[in-house]
């Protein structure tokens, strides 16, 4: 099944590559199927080594059958990883980008609700906020400086071509820094409550 699997997708690689272009697959279609999949490959992998008696897909006692459920996941994952880079290599990025730039400011908005829902940061770390925060600013801009100038280009011709590289890490950063903002200041909030409390207690 893992080989028939790979065989259902190089039809599709073989129509891409004699066009030259992806006109009647939608990116966003791909990109569905590709999180699908990469989900499946995700928990084949965690209850595989995970040690809740709680799959029978993959869960051990691992029999020879199942051994080869793991590598099917994995497989077909990056069957639609590749077809995903290989449609988006074809697309007009004056369509993919700004949708793109778009979901990077969207991940702010659950993170902080999940933040905002604690009394602690549980699992985040709020040093990697920061240091990711730093790291990916300076990455930004740092791409600000490799790229040939944009001269008298408009934004909305040099974004697509060449300034989607810096705005994304740029986002990316300034979405690590206000969640660090957020995740500090819950903490200190939810601290100074609690301490008010035990005054009031006494």
């Amino acid at each position: 099944m893992i080989v028939c699997s790979v065989d259902s997708f190089i039809a599709q690689y073989r129509r891409i590559h004699a066009r030259g272009d992806c006109d009647g697959i939608s990116p966003y279609y791909v990109l569905c199927n590709l999180i699908v999949a990469a989900e499946n490959a995700a928990l084949a992998l965690f209850y595989m080594q995970s040690e809740q008696d709680t799959d029978d897909v993959v869960h051990t006692p691992l029999t020879p059958y199942k051994y080869l459920n793991v590598p099917q996941f994995v497989v077909v994952w990056a069957c639609h990883m590749y077809l995903l880079v290989y449609t988006l290599l074809h697309a007009h990025t004056h369509f993919i980008s700004p949708v793109v730039t778009a979901v990077g400011v969207l991940a702010l908005f659950p993170q902080r609700r999940e933040i905002r829902s604690r009394s602690d940061p549980g699992a985040l770390s709020t040093r990697t906020l920061a240091l990711q925060a730093g790291v990916f600013a300076v990455v930004g801009l740092s791409w600000l400086w490799r790229l040939p100038s944009p001269g008298g280009m408009p934004f909305t011709s040099w974004y697509p071509l060449a300034g989607w590289a810096p705005v994304n890490y740029i986002i990316f950063a300034a979405v690590q820094g206000i969640l660090w903002w957020f995740a500090t200041r819950q903490g200190r909030v939810k601290e100074a409550d609690g301490e008010t409390q035990t005054l009031l207690g006494a």
